[in-house]
């Protein structure tokens, strides 16, 4: 940095804040592991940016359950500048990947058939898709409100027979 006092110019140098990066695989770790893996490598913080950089999988629990909050209040304590973590390498054995369906009808299709039977009706695989039917008709153009809802019910009560 560079002042200028009275036409003297007098150069003082700035020093940055050092920074200490923290690698950790969770590589066959719970997240317990790696919560005192990492309270024990952060000793020699002070005055210091602290990146922590943690990737792998999980071999059991949840990527949330690694005690952030000790681990950032130890530095704190131990008088760190900064802590920055990234863990978008980390996942976790209980996450499952969830496959879509290509289209909205193969997402109607598994979902009717993944709750098949959680009701009692007769025919209810039939009732759930007409049902659908019904429920996607839209007012047309001209049509009362009126109209649109003695139709939408008079659909209804053709399928349940009534």
């Amino acid at each position: 940095m560079v002042i200028v006092e009275d036409g003297n110019i007098s150069f003082i140098p700035i020093t940055p804040f050092e920074v200490l990066c923290v690698n950790i695989t969770a590589k066959n770790k719970t997240p317990a592991q790696i919560t005192h893996e990492l309270i024990d490598n952060l000793y020699n913080v002070k005055d210091k940016i602290v990146t922590i950089r943690v990737s792998g999988s999980l071999i059991a629990g949840k990527t949330s359950d690694i005690n952030w909050n000790n681990i950032i209040k130890h530095t704190d304590s131990l008088g760190a500048y900064f802590v920055m973590r990234n863990t978008s390498a980390l996942s976790s054995k209980e996450f499952e990947t969830v496959q879509i369906a290509d289209s909205n009808d193969e997402i109607e299709e598994s979902l009717i058939k993944e709750h098949l039977g959680q009701i009692n009706l007769v025919n209810d695989e039939f009732i759930a898709k007409e049902l659908m039917k019904i429920f996607s008709f839209e007012k047309k153009d001209g049509e009362r409100v009126v109209d649109y809802e003695q139709r939408f019910n008079s659909e209804a009560d053709n399928i349940f027979n009534l």
